[in-house]
């Protein structure tokens, strides 16, 4: 067990469940909302990774690359530089994260985490399918996906 991992997924469950709260009421705009999930996703992440002790090589690296690239990204569709729908920034952390935690798994010979990367890359697919709802999709396979896999980290 992997007790940071879970703590980790419960943060991941509260903030994308209260983002789509925030959303649903119309307490803020989406946008920002936006802007404040990659703020701490980028900071959960840094978090994470410090409690980590035996990375794989080069892994670390791949980890701050694309904390950059989807934060960098996350303000350019937030300002809409790049005119795409914001609920495309979830498909796209999925996306990132799921490949990261894949390729991990991959090079540490892990197949839990192999199973859950492409668990998360399969599902950056399918979040368009949530409709309005598309920030549970976070809770679901941040969160929720997250508890699971720092139950059965190391059982392995």
């Amino acid at each position: 067990m992997k007790s940071s991992l879970i703590v980790w997924g419960i943060i991941m469950l509260i903030v994308f469940s209260g983002a789509h709260w925030l959303l649903a009421n119309k307490l803020l705009a989406e946008a920002w909302i936006w802007v404040i999930l990659a703020i701490i996703l980028v900071v959960a992440n840094f978090l994470l990774g410090r409690t980590m002790k035996k990375m794989p090589k080069g892994t670390e690296t791949m980890w701050m690359a694309l904390n950059v690239f989807g934060f960098i990204t996350t303000l350019a569709v937030a300002v809409g530089v790049v005119p795409v729908p914001l609920w495309w920034l979830m498909s796209l952390w999925l996306l990132l994260m799921g490949g990261a935690v894949a390729i991990g798994g991959h090079v540490g010979n892990n197949a839990l985490n192999m199973f859950m990367g492409l668990i998360m890359l399969f599902a950056s697919v399918f979040v368009s399918g949530f409709g309005n709802s598309y920030l549970f999709a976070g809770s679901l396979f941040f969160g929720f996906l997250a508890v699971v896999h720092g139950y059965f980290f190391g059982e392995e």
